[in-house]
């Protein structure tokens, strides 16, 4: 149980194993924004997968993206981390949901 059945790294095929998911077929990875420093992150941070960092999921490993200079889409929730690959999936840039419009001023 636990970490022991985790997938695990192969730097070669395994004969007779179909369960290899390789870093190339992974579009994107979905990660609490405090947990940026596994390996599989790591790793898939120097490729060309999407890394998405939900920031209302805390952990204890409390190692955010930015001091590693990894790339992140930084979301909320699952949910929205869910939002942003549909459009993506759809052709749509998740940013137009989050326009920088500056707000109105009194006159």
């Amino acid at each position: 149980m636990g970490l022991s059945r985790a997938p695990q790294f192969v730097t070669q095929a395994e004969s007779g194993s179909n369960n290899i998911i390789w870093s190339k077929s992974v579009d994107a990875a979905i990660v609490p924004y405090s947990a940026c420093g596994g390996s599989a992150i790591l790793s898939l941070a120097n490729s060309s997968t999407e890394i998405i960092a939900v920031t209302n999921n805390s952990t204890q490993i409390n190692v955010p993206p930015e001091p590693l200079g990894i790339k992140v889409t930084k979301v909320n929730s699952y949910l929205e981390a869910l939002g942003v690959l549909v459009a993506r999936k759809a052709g749509i840039n998740p940013q137009v949901f989050h326009p920088d419009i500056s707000s109105l001023r009194c006159i």
